[in-house]
Protein backbone atom coordinates (compact mmCIF):
# COMPACT_ATOMS: atom_id res chain seq x y z
CA UNK A 1 0.00 0.00 0.00
CA UNK A 2 0.74 3.97 0.03
CA UNK A 3 -0.26 7.11 -1.39
CA UNK A 4 -1.68 6.65 -4.54
CA UNK A 5 -3.65 8.26 -7.40
CA UNK A 6 -5.93 6.00 -8.92
CA UNK A 7 -7.44 6.95 -12.85
CA UNK A 8 -10.06 4.58 -14.85
CA UNK A 9 -9.72 5.54 -18.38
CA UNK A 10 -13.54 5.59 -19.83
CA UNK A 11 -12.18 6.11 -23.45
CA UNK A 12 -9.65 7.26 -25.73
CA UNK A 13 -9.14 10.88 -25.47
CA UNK A 14 -9.82 12.69 -28.41
CA UNK A 15 -6.45 14.57 -31.01
CA UNK A 16 -8.19 17.68 -29.14
CA UNK A 17 -8.50 16.95 -25.99
CA UNK A 18 -5.10 15.12 -25.61
CA UNK A 19 -3.45 18.28 -27.49
CA UNK A 20 -4.52 20.22 -25.20
CA UNK A 21 -3.51 18.18 -22.16
CA UNK A 22 -0.03 17.69 -23.51
CA UNK A 23 0.77 21.57 -24.81
CA UNK A 24 -0.41 22.62 -21.07
CA UNK A 25 1.56 20.09 -19.36
CA UNK A 26 5.05 20.86 -21.40
CA UNK A 27 4.05 24.60 -20.43
CA UNK A 28 4.19 23.43 -17.07
CA UNK A 29 7.51 21.53 -17.38
CA UNK A 30 9.48 23.65 -19.62
CA UNK A 31 8.28 26.55 -17.41
CA UNK A 32 9.88 25.76 -14.36
CA UNK A 33 6.26 24.74 -12.39
CA UNK A 34 6.56 22.03 -11.78
CA UNK A 35 9.31 19.55 -9.28
CA UNK A 36 12.12 18.41 -11.01
CA UNK A 37 10.77 15.67 -13.31
CA UNK A 38 12.48 12.91 -15.64
CA UNK A 39 11.85 9.99 -17.70
CA UNK A 40 12.49 7.82 -15.10
CA UNK A 41 14.12 7.40 -11.85
CA UNK A 42 16.78 6.17 -12.92
CA UNK A 43 17.27 7.50 -16.23
CA UNK A 44 17.94 10.96 -16.54
CA UNK A 45 16.27 11.92 -19.82
CA UNK A 46 13.14 14.50 -20.42
CA UNK A 47 9.98 13.33 -19.16
CA UNK A 48 8.05 11.78 -22.36
CA UNK A 49 5.65 14.10 -23.49
CA UNK A 50 4.27 12.51 -27.10
CA UNK A 51 1.44 12.21 -29.41
CA UNK A 52 0.52 9.23 -27.88
CA UNK A 53 1.50 9.67 -23.92
CA UNK A 54 3.05 11.14 -20.78
CA UNK A 55 5.53 9.40 -18.71
CA UNK A 56 7.54 10.54 -15.92
CA UNK A 57 8.47 9.76 -12.84
CA UNK A 58 10.92 11.74 -9.93
CA UNK A 59 14.81 11.88 -9.96
CA UNK A 60 16.68 9.22 -7.82
CA UNK A 61 15.02 8.76 -4.31
CA UNK A 62 12.71 11.33 -5.04
CA UNK A 63 11.21 8.99 -7.38
CA UNK A 64 8.80 6.39 -6.68
CA UNK A 65 6.40 4.85 -9.28
CA UNK A 66 6.13 5.69 -12.93
CA UNK A 67 3.17 8.06 -14.29
CA UNK A 68 1.82 6.93 -17.24
CA UNK A 69 -1.19 8.77 -19.24
CA UNK A 70 -1.98 7.64 -22.40
CA UNK A 71 -4.06 9.20 -25.07
CA UNK A 72 -5.91 5.28 -25.59
CA UNK A 73 -4.97 3.75 -22.51
CA UNK A 74 -7.74 1.38 -21.16
CA UNK A 75 -8.96 0.56 -17.64
CA UNK A 76 -8.15 0.33 -14.65
CA UNK A 77 -4.39 2.31 -13.79
CA UNK A 78 -2.54 4.31 -10.75
CA UNK A 79 0.58 6.13 -9.78
CA UNK A 80 1.62 5.46 -6.44
CA UNK A 81 3.61 8.81 -5.38
CA UNK A 82 4.84 8.07 -1.77
CA UNK A 83 3.70 12.01 -1.67
CA UNK A 84 7.35 12.44 -2.81
CA UNK A 85 8.31 15.66 -4.33
CA UNK A 86 7.12 14.71 -8.10
CA UNK A 87 3.43 13.88 -6.95
CA UNK A 88 3.27 17.72 -7.60
CA UNK A 89 3.20 17.25 -10.89
CA UNK A 90 0.95 13.88 -11.02
CA UNK A 91 -1.79 15.84 -9.81
CA UNK A 92 -1.27 18.44 -11.77
CA UNK A 93 -1.14 16.12 -14.82
CA UNK A 94 -4.38 14.58 -13.76
CA UNK A 95 -6.14 18.37 -12.85
CA UNK A 96 -5.46 18.86 -16.29
CA UNK A 97 -6.64 15.58 -17.88
CA UNK A 98 -10.39 16.56 -16.12
CA UNK A 99 -9.47 19.87 -16.98
CA UNK A 100 -9.54 19.22 -20.84
CA UNK A 101 -11.48 15.72 -20.87
CA UNK A 102 -13.53 14.99 -17.95
CA UNK A 103 -15.69 12.28 -19.37
CA UNK A 104 -12.82 10.47 -20.29
CA UNK A 105 -11.10 9.73 -16.96
CA UNK A 106 -12.50 8.67 -13.66
CA UNK A 107 -9.85 10.38 -11.17
CA UNK A 108 -9.93 9.32 -7.52
CA UNK A 109 -7.14 9.65 -4.89
CA UNK A 110 -5.97 8.53 -1.77
CA UNK A 111 -5.33 12.12 -1.26
CA UNK A 112 -7.52 14.70 -0.34
CA UNK A 113 -7.81 17.99 -1.62
CA UNK A 114 -5.44 19.61 0.85
CA UNK A 115 -3.22 17.07 -0.71
CA UNK A 116 -4.13 18.15 -4.05
CA UNK A 117 -4.73 22.30 -3.80
CA UNK A 118 -0.61 23.05 -4.51
CA UNK A 119 -1.06 21.18 -8.03
CA UNK A 120 -4.46 22.99 -8.67
CA UNK A 121 -2.89 26.49 -7.24
CA UNK A 122 0.18 26.46 -10.21
CA UNK A 123 -3.10 25.32 -13.10
CA UNK A 124 -4.82 28.31 -11.83
CA UNK A 125 -1.76 31.06 -11.56
CA UNK A 126 -0.28 29.79 -14.56
CA UNK A 127 -3.29 28.55 -16.83
CA UNK A 128 -6.47 28.37 -15.97
CA UNK A 129 -8.31 30.19 -13.28
CA UNK A 130 -11.34 27.86 -13.72
CA UNK A 131 -9.74 24.54 -13.25
CA UNK A 132 -11.18 22.53 -10.54
CA UNK A 133 -10.28 19.25 -8.72
CA UNK A 134 -11.74 16.25 -9.86
CA UNK A 135 -15.32 15.40 -8.48
CA UNK A 136 -13.59 12.88 -5.95
CA UNK A 137 -11.30 14.95 -4.77
CA UNK A 138 -13.28 17.60 -3.14
CA UNK A 139 -13.53 16.65 0.11
CA UNK A 140 -11.26 17.50 2.93
CA UNK A 141 -9.24 15.19 5.38
CA UNK A 142 -11.67 13.86 8.05
CA UNK A 143 -9.13 13.36 10.23
CA UNK A 144 -7.21 16.59 9.42
CA UNK A 145 -8.17 18.10 12.89
CA UNK A 146 -6.74 14.83 14.82
CA UNK A 147 -3.54 15.60 13.36
CA UNK A 148 -1.58 18.12 16.28
CA UNK A 149 -3.18 14.95 18.58
CA UNK A 150 -2.09 12.43 16.45
CA UNK A 151 1.63 13.81 15.89
CA UNK A 152 1.76 14.61 20.13
CA UNK A 153 0.81 10.72 20.74
CA UNK A 154 3.53 9.85 18.09
CA UNK A 155 6.12 12.18 19.39
CA UNK A 156 6.14 13.78 16.40
CA UNK A 157 5.48 17.37 18.25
Amino acid sequence: MGYTHYFTQKRAASDAEWAAITADFRKLYEGGHLPSIRFEDNHAAHPEISSDLIRFNGPGHDGHETMLLAIDGEGFEFCKTAQKPYDLAVVALLILAHYHAPEVWDITSDGYKADWQPGLDIIQRQLYTDACLPPAIIQDDPYAEWQPALAVVRGQH
